[in-house]
């Protein structure tokens, strides 16, 4: 939208807002360097996690949250990720692992029914590290 209002102050071109969704998917597409059709995978994947950390937690996502936007950007290299198959390296030390399934079990089951479903879909595992991150995220955002 905010593009739409630039180019009708800056060009004097009056766009509908049907193109708002294309113009946010072209940046997405030039920042990420992923086609149209893995944009729209990758964004369809952040909103099931975003749903299921709601739906689990109970926790409302306030977009104008520094966490919850730190959460977001997590999810965009996630979703990139996952699209494009890049596994990240994993430190195989469980200690973090643990220490949060034992703290906030509540954000560590939703950490790992997120990874089931990236799984299920995407045949793609997601570390005990980035559970881990999940759940921390998750946690940040519920306090």
């Amino acid at each position: 939208m905010y593009a739409l209002a630039l180019m009708k102050e800056q060009l004097h071109v009056d766009m509908p807002e049907d193109e708002a969704a294309s113009i946010a998917m072209h940046i997405l597409n030039a920042e990420y360097d992923i086609s149209i059709s893995d944009t729209f995978h990758a964004t369809k994947l952040m909103d099931q996690i975003i749903d299921i950390a709601v739906q689990k937690t109970g926790y409302i996502m306030d977009t104008e949250n520094y966490y919850c936007q730190r959460f977001i950007t997590h999810l965009r290299y996630l979703a990139q990720r996952v699209i494009q198959k890049e596994q990240l390296r994993e430190t195989k030390c469980d200690i973090l692992f643990e220490m949060m399934a034992q703290q906030y079990p509540k954000e560590m089951s939703c950490a790992q029914q997120i990874a089931g479903i990236i799984w299920q879909q995407h045949q793609f595992k997601l570390s005990k590290d980035e559970m881990s991150s999940f759940a921390m995220h998750i946690r940040r955002i519920g306090s």
